[in-house]
Order: structure tokens, then C-alpha cells, then sequence
């Protein structure tokens, strides 16, 4: 205790000396109550800062960990579209009635070797163009409005139409249209399978 009655550390350094042939032993002390306190609070932050940093290497543990299974659910997914999407591509190309889609506003996005045949046409002649310029004259009106009825009534129907080829000629099908939609269930556009009724 120091001379106002608070509890101190103190460090006594002891050492012999001699003095006229007697040995005597003197003391110094010192209070180190302060470097004590100073090295107890050094101490406790950096036991803090350990275990802070463990805590944070655990969660980057588990974040890397959550991302590497998220990488390869995605690469999964992606190889599960890819194939899905390659026996979709065959499917589409082998098939010997017409499939032709189209945006909202009719114009062709994609159409497989048995519409082009059907229309005489090459694919870049017909991706990107106007798919009512396929259509006869007297029945665009009226494809106007059914398409219009798709996409409010959102049902599949089925319709006939005569078509305009390459060389003019007039050429009658029997169209069934639906309405495509995106992943969140939005109207993208419309898909057509035309069949030649004159077989």
C-alpha cells in the first residue's frame, strides 16, 4: 500500500554490498503498478485481436467455402443448360413442321431449317425481318388481331392463314401460336408452328 492506502505493484531489486568488512543488502523499489496496468490492457487487446482474427478467418473460411459450392452449382446449372439446350436445338431442327419465333412486335428471331424451306428462304434473309411480311395481305390484319388475342388471353390457339413465299406463291398452313415469357414470367415474344395443309 502507498501512503494513501491505494494497493501498488512494486518491483524491489535487492543486491548485496560490502561496507567496512560487513556485508549489508540494499533495495530499491519501484512502483510499476502503471507498466503492469498498461502491459495487462496489451495484453487483453491483442487476446482480442486474435480472437477477432480467427473469427474473421472462419467466416472467410465459410464464405470461400459457400462460394466455391455456389461456382459449381452454377457450372452445374450451366452444363444442365447447355445440354438442355443443345437437345432443344435438335429437336427444333429435326422436327418437319415450320417453328418460327418472334418478339412482341412480329419480328422473326429464330426459325428452323423446315419454316425456311416452307417460306424459300435463307436464314439471314429471314432472322431480324418482319414476320408479317410472310403472311398473305388479306389475312395480316387478321394475324394482327389474333396475336393481339394471345398475348391478352395468354392461351395457345390454332389458325389459318395463307402465306406469301419467296416466289409469290400463295401457300396455306394451319399456324399454332403461344405466347413466350422470360424467367420472371414477362410476354418476350410469340412461337408459331405452321403445318402445310395442302398434304
Amino acid at each position: 500500500l502507498n501512503k494513501s492506502g491505494r494497493r501498488i505493484l512494486i518491483e524491489v531489486t535487492v543486491f548485496p554490498i560490502a561496507k567496512q568488512g560487513a556485508s549489508e543488502v540494499v533495495g530499491i523499489a519501484r512502483d510499476v503498478t502503471e507498466r503492469k496496468r498498461m502491459e495487462q490492457e496489451l495484453n487483453d487487446h491483442r487476446l482480442h485481436l486474435e480472437k477477432m482474427i480467427e473469427q474473421r478467418t472462419a467466416e472467410l473460411t465459410s464464405s470461400n467455402k459457400r462460394l466455391q459450392e455456389e461456382i459449381t452449382e452454377r457450372k452445374l446449372a450451366a452444363d444442365e443448360l447447355r445440354s438442355s439446350e443443345e437437345k432443344l436445338r435438335f429437336m427444333f431442327e429435326s422436327m418437319n413442321v415450320g417453328i418460327v419465333a418472334t418478339d412482341l412486335e412480329a419480328r422473326i428471331i429464330e426459325a428452323n431449317d423446315a419454316a425456311l424451306k416452307m417460306f424459300g428462304y435463307k436464314r439471314d434473309e429471314a432472322i431480324g425481318k418482319d414476320g408479317l411480311k410472310f403472311i398473305a395481305g388479306k389475312d395480316q390484319k387478321r394475324l394482327k388481331e389474333d396475336l393481339k388475342k394471345i398475348f391478352k388471353e395468354q392461351r395457345n390457339v390454332n389458325l389459318r392463314y395463307d402465306i406469301t413465299l419467296r416466289d409469290g406463291a400463295i401457300f396455306p398452313v394451319e399456324l399454332s401460336a403461344t405466347l413466350l415469357h422470360d424467367s420472371n414470367g414477362n410476354p418476350t415474344g410469340f412461337m408459331s408452328i405452321l403445318k402445310d395443309i395442302t398434304r
